[in-house]
């Protein structure tokens, strides 16, 4: 497969022509499936100084593009096995990861009072979930704003804030059988 870097993901603009009109449609137009083996890594957000112009997320313009996965790294991705299964998976896929977490590390233990169970999928979603309470919250955070969410799990325990936080690393086309089974109970 083809794999590509785009410096700044603000610089996508200019390749959307290409993925609407080329990646999204080949696979399925000749009345036969085609393979597209394209790996799109770009980096996206704020936080690194780099002003207005490179320090947005415009992921929001990729999604739900036929034939087309978009995925977000997370504090909790094993990105090796991300990239393995993107080439794997012989699609047009577009990686995107947010620029401060280029200088942190994944984390190797769940915060502290939950526990963390991934999704049995290629590109898995993250559920973490209190131990020692039912959740009264729910957050659903992709990408860096995983590590944002952990990183304020203290203050929100003393605001007896206990919440359930749901992380897919696929945001397109997005498995919506992740949220099965999120419920509150009646109190």
């Amino acid at each position: 497969p083809s794999i590509v870097e785009i410096m700044f993901g603000d610089f996508m603009t200019l390749c959307v022509d290409q993925l609407i009109q080329q990646a999204s449609k080949i696979p399925t137009m000749y009345g036969k499936e085609i393979d597209i083996p394209l790996i799109i890594r770009t980096p996206m957000g704020g936080r690194r100084g780099y002003g207005p112009t490179h320090s947005q997320n415009i992921e929001k313009l990729f999604l739900f593009w036929p034939n087309i996965d978009v995925l977000a790294i997370n504090c909790l991705t094993d990105t090796n096995l991300i990239y393995e299964n993107a080439i794997n998976n012989r699609k047009t896929t577009i990686i995107i990861e947010d620029k401060v977490s280029y200088t942190q590390k994944t984390l190797d233990k769940p915060p502290s009072g939950y526990t963390v169970n991934t999704s049995n999928e290629i590109f898995p979603t993250y559920n973490l979930s209190p131990e020692f309470a039912d959740h009264n919250a729910i957050i659903i955070a992709y990408g860096a704003m995983l590590n944002e969410v952990i990183d304020v799990l203290p203050a929100l325990f003393e605001e007896e804030i206990f919440p359930q936080v749901i992380s897919p690393t696929r945001l397109s086309p997005l498995n919506i059988n992740i949220f099965k089974g999120i419920s509150f109970k009646d109190k």
